[in-house]
């Protein structure tokens, strides 16, 4: 039986982020779309 759990979305134990950015310009441009990682990394972090 699960007592505890700890949930980590993002910064505290590890740092998702950069992963979380390359997995969604990879489905942008996947479908045909322009990313731009700096200006995503400028407008949302």
């Amino acid at each position: 039986m699960l007592v505890n759990a700890i949930w980590d979305f993002d910064g505290t134990l590890y740092d998702s982020y950069p992963g979380m950015m390359k997995a969604l310009g990879a489905l942008v441009t996947d479908n045909g779309g322009h990313f731009d990682l700096a200006a995503l990394y400028r407008t949302t972090k």
